[in-house]
């Protein structure tokens, strides 16, 4: 696995909630950091990921999400035209828009993407846990 990854919202909620494989999402971020490895992420990601924590009643939990994203070197915030918007519109894949922005985000800029949503598991995306973004990038 080379090049840029394009992570998705559930994996800062994974690491900021204690989620699904939490252990490999906090060494994945922080290997892939110490590493140098660009990450991505779009800026709606971003905003998902703290309407989902203020739906919680965890504005901290926000606060600390901002100041690590900042911290850290290797994360850079994407925030999509508007032409890039619509041409994520036009792929007739059974995703909601937000998925579909992912998806779109991947195939044009050959990203690797980082998710725990299976509903990419019917695309023709290949996605990766961290876990075997770990394993691929041998940091395991």
């Amino acid at each position: 696995m080379h090049g840029t990854m394009l992570i998705d919202t559930n994996i800062l909620l994974s690491f900021l909630l204690d989620q699904n494989d939490v252990k490999s999402t906090e060494k994945f971020l922080v290997n892939t950091e110490r590493q140098k490895i660009s990450l991505k992420m779009l800026d709606f990601a971003l905003y998902s990921t703290c309407v989902a924590l203020d739906r919680l009643g965890e504005e901290q939990l926000i606060k600390e999400l901002i100041l690590t994203i900042e911290k850290l070197q290797n994360i850079e915030i994407i925030k999509p035209k508007t032409e890039e918007i619509l041409e994520a519109l036009i792929y007739k894949v059974n995703l909601d828009f937000d998925d579909r922005l992912h998806y779109y985000f991947s195939r044009k800029y050959n990203l690797n993407f980082i998710s725990y949503d299976g509903d990419f598991k019917k695309t023709d995306i290949k996605i990766y846990t961290p876990k075997e973004a770990l394993n691929l990038l041998g940091l395991s």
